[in-house]
């Protein structure tokens, strides 16, 4: 970047890096970013459900936060309430990914 400022007659010299403000600002921004998805969603109607989960059928999903869970269901095909919830929809989506990993103070 301070390669390409030298081609519109900027002239800067990198002096220091200041990675607890950089490492701050880029967090902050992935939380902005999380809290606006989820505002959408809402916004829209759509359920959230942040767990692990397993279709019961094509418009029926059974969801915990604890894998044992979710594998004991499939096992038994048994719903405990207290440890499953079940959501049911004509349109499920299933957003898998990762999640960012904080950077560590040092």
């Amino acid at each position: 970047m301070l390669n390409k400022m030298k081609d519109y007659g900027i002239d800067v010299e990198l002096k220091q890096i200041h990675w607890n403000i950089l490492r701050s600002n880029i967090q902050n921004y992935i939380k902005s970013q999380n809290l606006n998805y989820r505002a959408k969603l809402e916004q829209n109607n759509v359920t959230y459900v942040n767990n692990m989960a397993t279709f019961r059928n094509p418009n029926h999903l059974i969801f915990s936060k604890k894998k044992e869970n979710i594998i004991e269901f499939i096992e038994t095909d048994k719903i405990d309430k207290q440890k499953v919830g079940e959501i049911s929809a004509d349109y499920i989506v299933i957003a898998t990914g990762g999640r960012p990993n904080y950077l560590e103070d040092s």
